[in-house]
């Protein structure tokens, strides 16, 4: 699990949900950089959520490794959706979100009230109600997890798979998983995951070290 090349978005520091914005010559060179450093993985399939930077970052990766596997792109794997906030400066954002509970980063807010909370932090301070609460989050993830297995299941990969993912949710699956970071993944930077197919939501997804 590799988090896409960096945005324009994430080049000035803005909140990028479900916002489209292309990847910057940075961005398609740390793709590059992490194909090289997955080279030899023997990926059999690779799949990413449906949002451009994602699907962009999985094409420049697999043709730096000159594969040719079947690729899938998922709705239910797209990043966290920030509504009011989208495109906002993160700092500001954070501080308008937190207001309430005297919070001032994100940083902050998973220290003191984990990761649901802190969804519903930005739910609750969005205007239009539009953000992402944690129960809605969590349910089309799993359902985005579930398609994967079912597609998984249908071409029987050989061998590793890759997943291209978006720094916020490859965040909150880890520390689903018991890790303490409060970093989101830097662009391009890579995890191993196992994707138990068959179980529960719960206990599906595991991190290993590289």
């Amino acid at each position: 699990m590799v988090r896409h090349g960096q945005t324009y978005f994430n080049r000035y520091r803005k909140l990028q949900g479900w916002s489209e914005a292309p990847l910057t010559p940075e961005g398609e060179q740390q793709c590059r950089e992490a194909a090289e450093m997955m080279k030899g993985a023997g990926f059999c399939a690779a799949f990413s959520s449906d949002l451009r930077r994602a699907q962009d970052s999985l094409r420049i990766e697999l043709s730096c490794m000159g594969l040719d596997v079947p690729t899938k792109s998922f709705k239910g794997l797209r990043e966290e959706f920030f509504g009011f906030f989208e495109g906002f400066d993160l700092s500001e954002a954070w501080v308008m979100a937190g207001a309430k509970k005297g919070i001032k980063t994100f940083k902050e807010a998973l220290e003191k009230y984990g990761v649901d909370e802190t969804i519903d932090l930005m739910k609750e301070a969005d205007p239009f109600s539009d953000a992402e609460g944690s129960a809605e989050y969590w349910e089309r993830v799993e359902e985005g997890y579930r398609q994967v297995a079912l597609w998984l299941e249908s071409i029987n990969p050989s061998g590793p798979v890759l997943q291209v993912g978006h720094g916020t949710t490859i965040l909150n699956l880890l520390r689903k998983n018991g890790s303490l970071r409060t970093e989101r993944p830097a662009n391009g930077e890579i995890f191993k995951c196992i994707f138990d197919t068959e179980a529960d939501f719960e206990h599906c997804l595991s991190f290993e070290a590289l």
